[in-house]
């Protein structure tokens, strides 16, 4: 899976920090899956509220119980850090209820904590408000 770094500056390197961050995620437990899924069931239930319609107006068939299924991970997006000491994460991907903008996953310390639309987070300023933590 081809993983993307956000400059910290000029520089387009990388930084040490966050090549940690991305070797950090080989530490992570196949719990992540079903804790992704309940984020993206999450994400879902949200899309659809959002747009006044229900699961069988969606047009699209989505099973539920195998919600695994309608959407995957395509790339790792390793966010500016700046002197931030927590690991955050981006799993972004597609998704099948909203193909438009796809999904996006954000980790703080390998734990799911934010799931919704490909909307460029990483790239705006409200990603600061993170990077307080």
């Amino acid at each position: 899976m081809p993983a993307r770094f956000i400059s910290e500056s000029d520089v387009q390197e990388p930084t040490t920090r966050q090549i940690a961050v991305l070797d950090s995620l080989d530490k992570l437990t196949a719990d992540l899956m079903p804790q992704l899924i309940e984020w993206a069931q999450r994400d879902l239930q949200t899309c659809l509220s959002n747009w006044g319609i229900t699961l069988d107006e969606l047009g699209i068939e989505i099973d539920l119980n195998n919600l695994q299924n309608h959407f995957s991970i395509a790339e790792i997006l390793i966010p500016r850090l700046g002197d931030c000491k927590t690991d955050y994460v981006f799993l972004a991907g597609e998704c099948d209820w909203d193909s438009d903008h796809g999904i996006e996953f954000l980790l703080k310390n390998g734990i799911p904590i934010l799931c919704e639309a490909q909307e460029g987070l990483a790239m705006n300023e409200s990603w600061d408000d993170y990077l307080k933590t």
